[in-house]
């Protein structure tokens, strides 16, 4: 599939969800809705980009998504992920531990309601062709957008997509996730 056909469908993915956000929170609002860590357990797909996609098909996720909502707008999270992906031939496939951090910023919603939210951080991955630990660890960035649905007032569904791009020693190694998961919401 063509990539400026997906990017065009994910924004347009993006803005209707705002907009069923925005609209679906306009009268609720209160501070003490805003306060509350959240741990999510994730999976999803992996999808190589530049020069990991001469080398490898896309692969999966598993993972780890915790965060704390400081505010309306503002909160923060940390990512443990494992990605795999498969290459053409036997035992090719390579490996990415990812540790990631950042703020996240929060376009509407609260622990109750559905909520849209961007985010951005740092990290380390260790990337390998083979088993995990077997590669250089290296300094990395993320960022990504992400939305909820709550089911319960501790329970909701989420779905984010991220891009990576982690600085490797002759060019940056970029890939991007898109993952679903059950969110637990902790008061």
């Amino acid at each position: 599939m063509n990539g400026g056909y997906i990017m065009k469908r994910l924004i347009a993915i993006a803005v209707v969800l705002f907009a069923v956000t925005a609209a679906s929170n306009a009268q609720y609002s209160t501070s003490s809705n805003y306060r509350y860590w959240t741990i999510a357990p994730t999976a999803g797909i992996t999808m190589p980009m530049q020069n990991l996609d001469d080398r490898y098909n896309s692969g999966y996720n598993i993972g780890v998504d915790v965060g704390y909502r400081m505010s309306q707008s503002m909160g923060v999270f940390g990512n443990v992920n494992y990605n795999n992906l498969s290459g053409e031939g036997i035992n090719s496939s390579a490996n990415y531990l990812e540790i990631t951090a950042g703020p996240r910023f929060f376009l509407g919603g609260s622990a109750n309601t559905s909520a849209f939210w961007i985010d951005g951080g740092v990290g380390a991955y260790n990337l390998s062709d083979g088993g995990i630990g077997s590669g250089p660890t290296n300094a990395g960035l993320t960022a990504g957008i992400g939305y909820s649905v709550p089911l319960s007032e501790t329970i909701s569904l989420m779905g984010k997509g991220k891009y990576n791009m982690v600085f490797t020693a002759n060019e940056p190694t970029t890939f991007s996730t898109l993952s679903a998961g059950v969110r637990f919401i902790l008061k």
